[in-house]
């Protein structure tokens, strides 16, 4: 049981890193000017945009349509143009991949807090009273997954910026 145990924190925590690694959107070419890898992102792309008005910064969630040397257009309910000069960053969602980083954590916390709880305070062996206790730490895993995989979703921890302004 321990060497399961052992094994399922090793695939969560592997999961977890692999899952966290960031990629770019122009795999493998070399980008001298930032703004190209803004040109260079597909349509339907879901982004957001943090724009510079005055001395407050906006953020924009919004699905890439275009972009030029000057500008970046999105869509929202409608179509929304932003100026480059505007612009203080732009960044690429990533909330399949939030979801599994949430789905991890929240399958660890479980099963540790599951395991934690089905442990009784003697020395008895995996076999003795607490016979019960991997089916229990699994349970509360699966809790935990449940609540984690909405929560990585819905903050998207791991957005990539694809532009920062200099």
């Amino acid at each position: 049981m321990r060497k399961i145990l052992i094994a399922l924190t090793a695939f969560a925590s592997l999961a977890i890193s692999s899952a966290s690694a960031q990629s770019t959107p122009v795999q493998g070419a070399l980008v001298t000017n930032p703004w190209q890898r803004v040109l260079s992102l597909r349509p339907g792309t879901r982004i957001y945009v943090k724009v510079r008005t005055g001395q407050k910064l906006t953020s924009t969630t919004c699905s890439f349509k275009s972009a030029d040397a000057d500008s970046l257009t999105c869509a929202r309910k409608q179509d929304v143009s932003f100026a480059r000069a505007d612009i203080a960053s732009v960044q690429q969602a990533h909330r399949g991949r939030s979801a599994l980083i949430g789905a991890g954590a929240g399958f660890g916390i479980g099963f540790l807090s599951g395991f934690a709880a089905a442990t009784s305070g003697s020395n008895d062996s995996f076999f003795g009273k607490n016979a019960f206790r991997g089916a229990i730490a699994t349970i509360f895993g699966a809790i935990g997954t449940l609540i984690g995989t909405p929560i990585g979703y819905f903050s998207d921890w791991s957005r990539s910026v694809i532009y920062t302004a200099p």
